[in-house]
């Protein structure tokens, strides 16, 4: 008996199909809610480390009135310091110092817990601080530029409070927010909206 013969033989004589037997089979998905990628302790090292690379970023920020073509710009400064993010307790923080034309405005402690966050954006700064304005009851002060260009990372919480941090590396403000988007996923927060 030849071969291939044989082996089609076995094959019914077990009752299995020679096509079946041929195929591979592709493993079960994963359950919903589980996350693939670094663990969590590697993932809140990158945050650490690209959050605290940031240091000092000096920018001036140009603005429109819509409502009265008047023009302005301010010279601004955000210095990030003592970052910390824990797997254990799934917190990121951090000191924050921002500074609007030699003027402090703010010099405090920040952060979040990952749980609580309920997404990350990534957008021109521009956009972040006109819709600022707008938030804050300004709708016709649109930020026209900013120098250098910036993005904006967005940390968003119930409520409407957020951290940002500008940035003047747009693909790692996507890295970042890509780490950010994980450790949340890992730590059990983000929208939980069905629609």
């Amino acid at each position: 008996m030849k071969r291939t013969t044989l082996y089609a033989a076995l094959l019914l004589a077990f009752n299995i199909n020679p096509l079946i037997a041929q195929t591979s089979v592709t493993p079960p998905p994963k359950p919903a809610g589980s996350a693939s990628g670094p663990a969590l302790d590697v993932t809140m090292k990158f945050i650490s480390d690209k959050l605290s690379a940031l240091g000092t970023v000096d920018y001036t920020i140009t603005a429109k009135n819509s409502n009265t073509g008047q023009t302005w710009q301010n010279a601004n400064s955000y210095l990030i310091t003592n970052v910390r993010a824990d797997a254990t307790t799934c917190y990121v923080g951090y000191h924050g110092k921002g500074v609007r034309d030699s003027q402090i405005v703010s010099d405090q402690d920040s952060g979040f817990f990952l749980r609580d966050v309920l997404d990350v954006i990534v957008e021109p700064e521009t956009q972040f601080f006109t819709e600022q304005s707008a938030a804050s009851g300004n709708p016709n002060v649109i930020t026209t530029a900013t120098s250098p260009a910036l993005t904006a990372l967005i940390v968003r919480r119930p409520n409407n409070v957020i951290n940002s941090f500008p940035m003047k590396d747009s693909s790692m403000a996507d890295r970042l927010a890509k780490a950010l988007n994980h450790a949340v996923e890992l730590c059990g927060g983000g929208n939980k909206e069905p629609f």
